[in-house]
């Protein structure tokens, strides 16, 4: 079973977040604690949860659910492959199917302080 760690108490201005063995969901509102729990749920459900710590922050724009995704090597990402694209795609049709109806998803390749360097929809 997931256990998770909620925390409010706000690492620098990444907001809210939960935590599990090798996962951190941030989330910006407390109110977007359930969706940021089925993505945790959905992470370690689908087995995308590594040996190495992942870090994912969600963020609410314009009926959009950002995810961000950390990237291990940020020089690897000139290189996706459109097989690796597509899986990509498919991993964020599947987020879509958990999160709340009035939202879409969209993956966000980003830096280790969560700066992006590519969304998958552009």
């Amino acid at each position: 079973m997931l256990i998770f760690t909620l925390n409010f108490a706000c690492s620098e201005d990444l907001g809210n977040r939960i935590e599990a063995k090798n996962l951190t969901v941030f989330f910006e509102d407390k109110s977007d604690f359930e969706t940021a729990k089925k993505v945790a749920y959905f992470w370690k459900e689908c087995d995308l949860i590594g040996s190495k710590h992942q870090y994912i922050r969600l963020r609410n724009s314009n009926n959009t659910l950002f995810v961000d995704l950390i990237v291990s090597d940020k020089n690897k990402i000139n290189q996706l492959k459109i097989e690796e694209i597509k899986l990509l795609l498919a991993l964020q049709n599947e987020i879509d199917s958990i999160i709340p109806e009035n939202l879409n998803s969209a993956i966000v390749i980003c830096k280790a302080n969560f700066d992006p360097i590519y969304n998958i929809n552009k």
